[in-house]
């Protein structure tokens, strides 16, 4: 999704820092996946389960998690009271970067209750405006979490109590955040 060099770069941390950088990376990765309900990191041999339960006519296309496909290994499908079964290569067709749909040579044809998909997908690369979303959030988790961190807002009350607000997010990453997250 951000190449560990452009990382490395942006985040500032030296080639020392092997082990910090990729955690860091890594976490950044996952809080952008987690936050947007979408994966983006490239996989392989990715399995996803699908539940479709009640057949209707608009169960013969199936959405992938990981976009853009860049390889269906095997799709699987049953009932509830079936073993697994592999659906044939020829049954079914990529349409689009997520999207696969269930065919035959004649019509379409509708999926089964449960299907596992085993594939892989995933950028190795997001867009720039992402990836600098990426390096300013890993920035602003550095400083939040040094010894020197960051105060947002700070709050006195009668007494001298004292409640310190900080932000988790930064707002340019929260921002793309919000732009890119799945609305399903």
């Amino acid at each position: 999704m951000i190449p560990i060099s452009v990382f490395r770069e942006g985040v500032g941390l030296q080639a020392g820092d092997e082990n910090d950088l990729k955690l860091l990376r890594l976490t950044v990765i996952n809080l952008w996946e987690n936050l947007t309900k979408r994966l983006w990191n490239t996989r392989s041999a990715h399995v996803q389960y699908i539940n479709i339960g009640h057949r209707t006519s608009t169960t013969q296309s199936l959405w992938l998690d990981l976009w853009p496909v860049s390889d269906l290994t095997k799709i699987e499908q049953r009932d509830a009271d079936e073993d697994w079964a592999t659906v044939d290569s020829d049954e079914y067709v990529q349409q689009g970067r997520r999207q696969v749909v269930r065919k035959s040579s004649s019509n379409f044809r509708f999926w089964k209750h449960f299907v596992r998909v085993t594939y892989d997908g995933g950028t190795d690369e997001a867009s720039e405006d992402i990836q600098l979303a990426l390096i300013t959030q890993a920035k602003f988790m550095r400083t939040r979490l040094s010894k020197d961190q960051i105060t947002m807002q700070s709050q006195n009350f009668e007494g001298g109590a004292g409640v310190m607000l900080r932000a988790d997010l930064h707002p340019f990453f929260k921002t793309l955040v919000q732009t890119h997250k799945r609305k399903s």
